[in-house]
Parts: structure tokens; C-alpha cells; sequence
């Protein structure tokens, strides 16, 4: 793995400790959240003893400048709850379901039913961060709103994006999603880079069926791209330099 910084925005935005864009630091401590700012420490926890708040991204949703928490309450083996936790809750221990705004998720009838929600950046280009279930992209602004019912999804992929990449600063995170008819993965960015495996098309579908995940680096100013899949048998990668000719 190259020693170099990660241009994964996954990994910056949903897995903590992590430090948000505000300079706060975020961290899981027992079955609850902790944001830790200048303010002091604001603690979601989830309100009942057996219940557990679960991290899943970061990202002003509201486009207020704050850095928002998104969080499941998992309950004990029940039905899963989504909640948007403002950047402006006081500092002090509370509930999520007492501070935290709830977020619809996809109903039974949605093959996307379960899928766990992520933060993705702004895609809609309105400034402020928006919420993914899988290959439906949400508006941020409009899930604070608190509606019943999932809105439309202001873009719908083609599949499962299997990672997302911050490859220009200037723009969103790219989403980089698989293209099983060509084996190659698409770079959703301003160049539209396409990466070819070089190997058979199975060998794609196989790896995306065990879970496999783009992550990058920038080393030396080149954007490295890497597929990763695991089996029992091992690990796989495939890698690609997005600033070197044809993106070898």
C-alpha cells in the first residue's frame, strides 16, 4: 500500500476517529458518538440500554457551514432508524432521537431496502452535502427537511458506485463505478476516466459480488487508484494512475 496521503473520501467521512472539515474531532466511544470541538464534547448516544448509535458520515447536509453527523440507531436486532445530527447540537450528552432529524430510508418494495445510508458529497452542486443509499443519490437540504417519505433521488447510477475519490479539490468526490459489459470501472469526473482490468470480465463481476471497494492515494502528484477484493483465497488488486497516459 503506498505510503502516501488517501485521497479516499470514504474513508476521511465515515470511519472514525476522524477530524471533520470544522477541525472537530470524531470518535465512537462504547455505543455512542462523540464530537469533540473547542465548544466541548457533544455525545449522541442512543438513548436505551441495548440500543447502539452507529457512525455512517459526515457532511454539512444543510449547507450551514457546520459539520452534520449521520448515524443509524441500530435497536437490538429491530428495525434500524436514520438520523442527521446538526452541527449546532450544544455540547452535553443527548439522545439521538431527541436532537438527531430523521432521515427516510428505502421501503419494503426498494431493492436498495437496508442498504446503509452514506455521506457522498455535494453531487447536486447547491452547497451542501448529500446522503446515498447505494446507487440513489438524495439531496441533503431536502432530508433535513425531515419529509415522511424518501423524495426522489436527484440521480439514480447505473450500479453500486464501488468507492469515492477526491480527485480534483475544486470539485465533489468522484464516484467510481463498475461497467461489467466492458470490465472497466468509470471515474465519475471531470475527464470521465475509464480503468480497464486487465483480465477477464468474471473476474469484475466476481470481485464485486465478494465486496470489493476502490480506495486511492496521491503520491508524487499522481492519483493512484486501486479495486481491492478479498476472498478466502486472498487478496486482489488492480491499480491505475490516473495521471499517467491512458490512465495505466
Amino acid at each position: 500500500m503506498p505510503t502516501a496521503p488517501s485521497i479516499d473520501f470514504t474513508v476521511a467521512h465515515s470511519y472514525p476517529p476522524l477530524t471533520d472539515r470544522e477541525g472537530d474531532a470524531i470518535r465512537t466511544t462504547g455505543f455512542s458518538v462523540d464530537k469533540i470541538s473547542p465548544r466541548g464534547t457533544t455525545t449522541v448516544d442512543p438513548g436505551a440500554a441495548g440500543d447502539e448509535v452507529i457512525m455512517r458520515g459526515v457532511g454539512d447536509f444543510d449547507g450551514d457551514g457546520h459539520s452534520d453527523l449521520l448515524v443509524d440507531l441500530y435497536k437490538g436486532g429491530a428495525a434500524n432508524a436514520t438520523f442527521v445530527v446538526p452541527g449546532t447540537v450544544a455540547p452535553g450528552r443527548h439522545a439521538v432521537a431527541t436532537v438527531g432529524i430523521p432521515i427516510p430510508t428505502p421501503g419494503a418494495g426498494s431493492p436498495y431496502r437496508g442498504v446503509f445510508p452514506a455521506a457522498i458529497g455535494d453531487q447536486n452542486h447547491d452547497g451542501a452535502d448529500d446522503i446515498g443509499f447505494g446507487p440513489l443519490m438524495y439531496s441533503g437540504r431536502a432530508l433535513m427537511t425531515a419529509p415522511a417519505v424518501l423524495p426522489a433521488p436527484f440521480r439514480v447510477l447505473p450500479a453500486m458506485y464501488l468507492g469515492l475519490l477526491n480527485v480534483d479539490k475544486s470539485r465533489p468526490p468522484s464516484l467510481v463505478v463498475p461497467d461489467p459489459e466492458t470490465t472497466s470501472l468509470a471515474v465519475l469526473d471531470g475527464k470521465s476516466d475509464r480503468l480497464f482490468l486487465d483480465s477477464p470480465r468474471a473476474d469484475l463481476t466476481a470481485a464485486i459480488r465478494v465486496g470489493a471497494r476502490v480506495s486511492g492515494w496521491l503520491v508524487d502528484g499522481h492519483h493512484i487508484v486501486e479495486l481491492q477484493a478479498s476472498t478466502r483465497s486472498g487478496d486482489t488488486q488492480w491499480r491505475w494512475d490516473l495521471d499517467a497516459p491512458c490512465g495505466n
